[in-house]
């Protein structure tokens, strides 16, 4: 089965479903496009690195190479909610 970026969305909700976990909970992290169904579907995303078309569609962004710190970032939306 070839995944497309649709199918992210999906895995989430279904992870979701699966633990009991409402989306306000969730963080995405992304990088790319391919990225974008998601941070469509979610309200807490981190672009990490990315180009404008998808910090444009971020919650906020990271520029860098520290992963702890870019998942504070997200740590963050999730304290705003």
């Amino acid at each position: 089965m070839i995944l497309t970026p649709e199918h992210k969305v999906e895995v989430v909700d279904q992870m979701l479903g699966r633990y009991g976990l409402d989306l306000s909970r969730c963080v995405a992290y992304g990088d790319s496009m391919s990225d974008a169904p998601l941070f469509r579907h979610l309200t807490a995303t981190v672009a990490i690195n990315a180009d404008r078309h998808l910090t444009g569609l971020a919650a906020a962004e990271y520029q860098g190479d520290d992963l702890v710190e870019a998942y504070r970032v997200g740590r963050t939306l999730l304290s705003q909610v």
